[in-house]
């Protein structure tokens, strides 16, 4: 009898020691900080990860309330609203929640999760409290939402531009009707202005319409100098008549190929930043284009916009 009581104690041991590696082999797999409470609310368990995310070591055996004053409370930045939780999961035997919480202990957040411990009885044995950092999935939610309202806004604009193209299509059909018939040399040149501001704005609502529907570029070949002449008409007609605008073309300049309404776009932002950089009136503004070879690219033409400012 006493020999078979030793092997049965010793059976029973080593499926303890076995149901213990098991569920310390689970806990070091599970990236969440892992504390647990029998039923008299005392820690029966708490992970190395937890200390470690915490910089705090758990106390088994400490009571829930202590546990929550001394340990929890005040790595949250609201830590009202874990009280609350805390307290609520407690109050509810079989309550089973999650939630997050912005947290100072991670410098981001934690999804903290609480549910009962039940035995393959099904009776209550106590309950435990998972706590994840989720600091970096937040970020990504985050960039993911800014995307998304990035892309509202693109359709948004592609919408106005569209309906504005036609407006435009419209003031272009009627004033081509105007200058066909004789008018006096000043209004004809006034109709010329207003013509080249229309053909200006078209070009705008050809970029927005652009950027509301990436890769549709309207690629072509053109000759840079002749781009250059045209910004710089643009530039002067914007910036101060103190800022002297200057061009230096080459002879010869190779053709480029790409869409010209945007490299005209990026010319004139860098005159406008130019200008702006000019802190005393009169300034100088050159813009360049010349042959050249890269060391990665090969042979390419080179655009540069200088100032003295």
């Amino acid at each position: 009898w006493q020999i078979g009581l030793r092997r049965q104690v010793h059976l029973a041991t080593q499926k303890l020691r076995s149901l213990n590696a098991s569920g310390l082999a689970t806990s070091r797999a599970v990236r969440d900080g892992i504390l647990v409470f029998d039923t008299d609310r005392r820690v029966t368990q708490a992970d190395g990860k937890l200390a470690e995310m915490f910089n705090s070591g758990f106390v088994v055996g400490a009571t829930a309330d202590a546990t929550l004053q001394n340990k929890l409370l005040h790595l949250f930045a609201r830590p009202e609203e874990f009280r609350e939780f805390w307290a609520n999961a407690f109050a509810s035997e079989n309550l089973a929640r999650t939630a997050e919480f912005a947290s100072q202990a991670v410098q981001g957040w934690l999804s903290v999760y609480t549910g009962p411990v039940v035995d393959d009885q099904g009776a209550n044995v106590g309950r435990i409290w998972t706590f994840d950092d989720i600091t970096h999935r937040k970020k990504l939610d985050m960039e993911s939402l800014h995307s998304q309202k990035i892309n509202a806004i693109g359709r948004l604009a592609g919408g106005i531009a569209h309906d504005f193209n036609n407006l435009l299509h419209v003031i272009g059909s009627s004033l081509e009707i105007l200058t066909v018939e004789k008018a006096p040399a000043k209004v004809s040149e006034q109709l010329a202005t207003v013509s080249s501001a229309i053909e200006r704005a078209s070009e705008l609502t050809h970029q927005l319409l652009t950027f509301s529907k990436p890769g549709q570029l309207k690629t072509e070949a053109f000759d840079a100098n002749e781009l250059v002449a045209r910004v710089a008409q643009t530039v002067r007609s914007r910036l101060s008549e103190s800022i002297h605008i200057r061009t230096s073309p080459e002879t010869g300049v190779w053709p480029v190929e790409g869409d010209v309404g945007q490299l005209e776009h990026v010319l004139v932002n860098l005159c406008n930043n130019a200008g702006d950089a000019i802190p005393q009136r009169p300034g100088n503004i050159e813009i360049r284009v010349c042959n050249t070879t890269h060391e990665s690219l090969g042979d390419c033409v080179q655009l540069a916009v200088i100032d003295d400012g």
